[in-house]
């Protein structure tokens, strides 16, 4: 968008980083001391970010990508996922000190000291360019080992997991979640890098189903504002057809945060259905406000969607998906169009029919945590025939490809209750959340949760 309107465009890197900047295939062998030390031995799992050579080697690394690349704004320093905090040796243990006690920033001080001494380094060959990292899994809070971050940094606060809310406001206070968000992001404000952006999951990563996030799309961006937040980047994993809707408003309001939301909706409702416009709005709106409405919490990626989707709300959509299937009938762009959305809605409609039927044969298990679910044979044979229909929608065309292709058959693999992987990585938060209940509401009853089922 930025070449269309400006002529041209930034470049930010921010991905886990570590193996592709100290391979363990390049390093292991030579030099075993880049490497954590857990249980008294190196272990490729991580790095030693208190070794004085690696960070050299390190920061060199970054240097040649900025003047290999010298139209790229910054290069990421960015843990492996839930990595950066495993080594043990006395140099790791000094740069956690003093001890962070703020909720996941065991990493952070550790992480903070390793890349400021990156970005020093960085800073004196390659002046143009920025180290940038996430405020992410350990590493989440700010820092307490520093009272200001080296002038070329940028940080990414990821508002995911208990660190979001879809069904609040971010301001509101009610939220635990968001508002726990709000305190970290302003925690790294005031610690001004040369940028804080976000780093968010307005897509499927639990949920490839419908996203009805338009509105809480609006609200976040409007009040990033506010927080000194720059930019964001929206991680996507999903295909058009389920979330189309709220993947081209979430475009519209990067670029317009003030965007008249509800009149820009009506001309995508009216541009993009056609002829089945007034029942497709009907849809979407009633998909908003359940989620505005809902009791229990939903986070990033869509986890806990699924229990939005009642027999009685599935029906209702049903009604409006007939009526605009009826009105663009014979008219195949309206249809191929519909088909994605309708892909969406079905994935939703066979979910909520395994948890009818989880509510009908399961026996009650208890969780750890005090909570409970339904555990049931014929909810797993229902999740896996689910798995098997998605390959059915799975076509490579982008209004309606419901996922992303796997090269190992996911259904085979879905065996939850006996602790095997749950099959393709994408769905793997969803058959731990519709299935056993224990990562998203561990300490609720199913029982209560699936009232309305």
């Amino acid at each position: 968008m930025l070449v269309s309107k400006f002529g041209g465009s930034e470049r930010y890197e921010w991905t886990h980083i570590y193996p592709s900047i100290i391979p363990e295939a390049e390093y292991f062998k030579s030099h075993p001391e880049y490497f954590a030390l857990i249980n008294g031995k190196r272990d490729p799992f991580d790095l030693c970010l208190g070794n004085p050579e690696l960070q050299q080697v390190f920061a060199q690394k970054l240097i040649a990508k900025a003047k290999a690349i010298p139209y790229q704004s910054s290069f990421s320093a960015e843990p492996s996922d839930g990595r950066g905090y495993f080594c043990e040796c006395l140099l790791c243990k000094a740069l956690d000190e003093p001890k962070n006690t703020r909720i996941s920033g065991q990493g952070s001080n550790r992480v903070a000291a390793f890349n400021s001494i990156l970005a020093r380094m960085v800073a004196k060959e390659a002046p143009w360019v920025r180290v940038q990292w996430l405020a992410y899994s350990t590493h989440t809070a700010a820092p307490t080992n520093v009272k200001r971050l080296e002038p070329n940094t940028i940080i990414m606060p990821a508002p995911i997991n208990a660190w979001n809310d879809w069904t609040k406001k971010l301001l509101d206070s009610s939220s635990s979640n968001n508002s726990l968000f709000l305190k970290t992001a302003r925690e790294w404000a005031a610690l001004e890098p040369s940028c804080l952006m976000a780093y968010e999951y307005y897509e499927g990563y639990g949920w490839p189903g419908p996203l009805p996030v338009t509105r809480t799309v609006a609200d976040r961006m409007r009040n990033y504002r506010a927080l000194g937040i720059k930019g964001i980047y929206n991680e996507t994993v999903t295909s058009w057809g389920p979330a189309g809707l709220d993947l081209y408003m979430t475009a519209k309001l990067m670029w317009n945060p003030d965007l008249d939301v509800d009149k820009e909706l009506d001309l995508y409702y009216m541009n993009y259905y056609g002829p089945g416009a007034r029942p497709m709005k009907a849809y979407h709106e009633r998909l908003m406000n359940a989620l505005e409405t809902h009791k229990y919490r939903i986070q990033s990626g869509g986890r806990g969607l699924f229990l939005v989707f009642t027999p009685a709300l599935v029906k209702e959509l049903g009604n409006y998906m007939s009526q605009a299937q009826a009105l663009v009938k014979g008219q195949p762009l309206y249809e191929r169009r519909l088909k994605g959305v309708w892909a969406g809605y079905e994935f939703s409609r066979r979910v909520s029919e395994i948890l009818v039927l989880k509510k009908k044969h399961g026996i009650v298990t208890n969780t750890p945590a005090g909570g409970s679910y339904y555990q049931s044979a014929e909810a797993n044979d229902a999740y896996r025939a689910l798995i098997r229909w998605m390959r059915t929608v799975n076509t490579d065309d982008a209004v309606f490809d419901m996922a992303r292709k796997f090269k190992d058959d996911a259904a085979k693999n879905i065996f939850i209750q006996r602790g095997e992987n749950p099959g393709a990585s994408f769905f793997s938060y969803l058959a731990e959340d519709l299935l056993r209940n224990n990562q998203m509401y561990p300490n609720v009853r199913e029982e209560v949760q699936l009232k309305d089922f």
